[in-house]
């Protein structure tokens, strides 16, 4: 029982860094480089941790052949490595009550640890290799 109660403090601090904090949007590593996303409007590359804005980011997100070097970095910052994936998939499983308190941060955490947002991420990457030269 003692080294259950150490798995899930350990996971608890491994993941309130990453998805208990306020949302906001800091600025991503590397350059800021301006690229169209929604309906034409320009955006700066930003690191976005808020679930609803990742979300409807990727959702929206339109192609632009003319900056498809841009928008490749811009998707690619946006990936949830394994260890990542595997946190929310433990983070899940060991806080069911969410789903009732807190059901969109649930969620997003859900989709995480699922891989959908790097399945949604790849093929919007398979849409700008194959449409844009």
């Amino acid at each position: 029982m003692l080294f259950g109660s150490c798995v899930i403090i350990a996971t608890q601090q491994v993941n309130a860094e990453e998805y208990n904090r306020p949302a906001k949007i800091t600025p991503a590593p590397g350059p800021d480089v301006s690229i169209s996303t929604w309906h034409g409007k320009q955006y700066s590359a930003v690191r976005v941790t808020d679930p609803i804005t990742l979300e409807t980011m990727l959702d929206q997100f339109q192609p632009d052949c003319s900056r498809k070097a841009e928008q490749v970095q811009f998707l690619q910052s946006f990936r949830n490595n394994n260890t990542q994936r595997l946190g929310a998939r433990v983070k899940t499983l060991l806080t069911p009550w969410r789903w009732f308190t807190e059901p969109s941060e649930q969620r997003h955490v859900y989709l995480t640890g699922r891989g959908d947002y790097n399945w949604l991420i790849n093929q919007h990457l398979m849409t700008l290799k194959n449409n844009c030269s």
